[in-house]
């Protein structure tokens, strides 16, 4: 969410001439203009290129699947597309092409016509104020007024002032990121600054010289470590914090009945990464207090153990009550006082950790493909009324394509 709206202006208003189908395979479909334009693109352009790129890579029952039946298919990429491509940009056309293949194979059974897709979420944040969608990209602004709200949230260290390292573990992430990008953790060993990745020692000065020179493009917080039912699944060779991505609507006008959508966890499956941006993600029950079913990524392969740990991962015990009820409180307040406008619908990123649960970040709304492991949003009647109060086109294109 936070990438397609920092490109908003960039990508958006694109002339539909000059969008060929090789820059959407490239870029993925959020480059094009208008929901009508995407499916129009989609059945003239694309889907004919993905039939003669699975061909080139001798991927027969795949071409079959997209010369019989190319509605499913963009059902399906509708939703999958941009985890399955993420970061495929600097591989060839085939290699993208055997992505996409892999993830209409494991999707095939997937409801997605059903599912709420990219284009109808970009026709609702293009009816988000311009001041709301620069809200949700700026890291800096959210930690400033959780800090001043009172929100349970990581503490921040100010870069432009006269900046000294904090004493504790710490985080630096660009104040407008999204994916994990340039995201960085350090650790002290002693009197000794460290890079947590790597063990690497570093040169303080120098570390501080770079933060002051990045002050107001990124966000210095203290490290906020997982706590131990999450160190009990993923182990302890994991460094990067783990998230829920919670869900929170309301149908209410006044925001009073603020409920749960959806709740899904991340869970790392590196050693080498900061973040958990890529890691596999699964549906969290709030009413049992466990994880609802097997790990999923953005290629829609199922994982039912943990990569690293080897642990069962569906019914693993966690407080999701807690992670879900602390969104749920700050949903009306959030609305109201930072956007200053009654948002109906909220994507929080919030950790349980060693010192209690923590909203990390705020997002638009979740992304699509966590619809893969929760199954369709617009089965929730709530939602779906958000959805298409965001304007006809939404509902005309959701039932067309």
């Amino acid at each position: 969410g936070a990438a397609m709206s920092h490109h908003r202006e960039e990508q958006l208003d694109l002339v539909p001439e000059k969008v060929s189908s090789w820059s959407i395979l490239r870029a993925g479909p959020w480059t094009v203009p208008s929901s009508r334009m995407y499916g129009i693109m989609m059945c003239v352009m694309q889907m004919p290129l993905f039939a003669l790129l699975s061909l080139s890579i001798g991927d027969f029952e795949v071409f079959k699947r997209i010369v019989t039946q190319p509605m499913k298919c963009i059902h399906i990429l509708g939703v999958m597309y941009l985890p399955a491509l993420h970061g495929a940009k600097s591989v060839s056309r085939q290699e993208r092409m055997r992505r996409v293949a892999k993830t209409l194979r494991n999707c095939w059974d997937m409801p997605a016509e059903r599912c709420y897709r990219i284009p109808a979420f970009l026709n609702y944040m293009r009816r988000l104020d311009t001041h709301v969608l620069n809200l949700f990209n700026d890291k800096e602004a959210f930690n400033k007024f959780c800090t001043q709200a009172g929100v349970p949230c990581a503490v921040a260290v100010d870069l432009k002032s006269d900046f000294k390292l904090p004493k504790c573990d710490f985080i630096v992430k660009p104040s407008g990121g999204a994916f994990g990008a340039e995201v960085r953790l350090y650790k002290w060993s002693g009197a000794s600054l460290c890079n947590a990745l790597t063990d690497e020692m570093l040169d303080e000065a120098k570390v501080v010289a770079e933060l002051k020179e990045k002050a107001g493009d990124f966000v210095c917080e203290e490290r906020l470590m997982n706590h131990s039912s999450i160190v009990d699944l993923i182990g302890e060779s994991a460094k990067a914090l783990c998230t829920f991505r919670v869900m929170t609507v309301t149908d209410s006008a006044d925001l009073s009945k603020v409920v749960p959508l959806t709740a899904v966890l991340r869970l790392v499956v590196a050693t080498n990464t900061a973040a958990d941006n890529g890691a596999i993600f699964v549906s969290a029950d709030w009413e049992s207090n466990t994880l609802a079913g097997p790990g999923m990524n953005g290629f829609g392969e199922k994982f039912e153990t943990h990569p690293l740990s080897g642990k069962t991962i569906k019914g693993h015990p966690l407080d999701v009550k807690l992670a879900v009820q602390t969104a749920m409180d700050w949903h009306k307040r959030f609305a109201l006082e930072f956007f200053k406008t009654p948002l109906r619908i909220m994507g929080w990123d919030i950790a349980l950790t060693t010192n209690g649960p923590k909203i990390i970040e705020l997002n638009e709304v979740g992304h699509p493909a966590f619809q893969v492991a929760t199954g369709p949003w617009l089965d929730n009647s709530v939602a779906r009324k958000i959805f298409d109060s965001t304007g006809g086109s939404s509902d005309w294109f959701q039932k067309n394509f």
